[in-house]
């Protein structure tokens, strides 16, 4: 059984002590008390907002806003893991993250995409930080692009992460957006663009499989597309 601690619009809210440490009472609740193999952890970003900024001007202590705001998203995603794993030290804690996680032109060691959300840069969350600490046991990355899509192109993404995961010697899933299967957004018309992501990713050494963000799309197969894929 996974566990997804999915908090939705969190990072929308002002984050105190008091709301983290409402999160990790419910994590260490749950991991404690039913038999959860893993922990999918997503949106634990730190997005700037007003009140974010005064309770950085009273509690700075001499860093700067940035520092601030990625040390507020750090603290938050490692207390919630360590709060799991002190609930069961074998579950297994999974980081959901966003495809890009600087592009190349802001960070050079990002990826040659033009994404308009950096989990880094925007989200001020450092998830290469977090695997460097160990604070993950396998990653799983929200590949939504598509294979012909400019900005952020599926197989650059894959081809990205999956350096990363080799180097960091970390178990890489690929979530794919099969809920835009033959619709009218970019690259995802056809019903072999599925298929197409599923030969990319064979050519991956870190993988070590794929997931999908809508099983009524799977169940409903539009234009046979995830037969196509099987």
């Amino acid at each position: 059984d996974i566990l997804n601690i999915n908090k939705g619009d969190i990072y929308n809210e002002e984050i105190t002590n008091e709301l983290i440490d409402g999160i990790c009472d419910g994590v260490y609740e749950l991991v404690y008390n039913h038999e959860i193999d893993g922990v999918l952890l997503d949106d634990y970003y730190s997005i700037g907002k007003s009140g974010s900024f005064t309770v950085y001007k009273n509690s700075s202590a001499g860093m700067s806003y940035e520092e601030y705001m990625r040390q507020t998203a750090y603290a938050t995603y490692k207390k919630t893991v360590l709060a799991a794993r002190a609930a069961n030290r074998n579950v297994q804690i999974g980081l959901v993250t966003e495809a890009v996680w600087a592009n190349e032109e802001l960070n050079s060691n990002g990826s040659e995409t033009n994404a308009n959300f950096q989990t880094l840069i925007d989200g001020n969350a450092d998830t290469l930080k977090y695997i460097d600490d160990m604070l993950a046991d396998f990653v799983m990355v929200k590949n939504y692009g598509s294979t012909s899509d400019d900005d952020v192109p599926f197989e650059t993404v894959a081809k990205w992460w999956d350096e990363v995961a080799t180097a960091k010697q970390i178990p890489l899933y690929v979530v794919h957006a099969v809920d835009k299967s033959c619709t009218d957004e970019d690259g995802w018309n056809t019903p072999d663009e599925l298929s197409k992501q599923v030969l990319i990713l064979q050519k991956l050494d870190s993988l070590k499989g794929s997931a999908f963000n809508s099983l009524s799309t799977l169940i409903e197969n539009p234009k046979e597309s995830v037969a196509v894929m099987i």
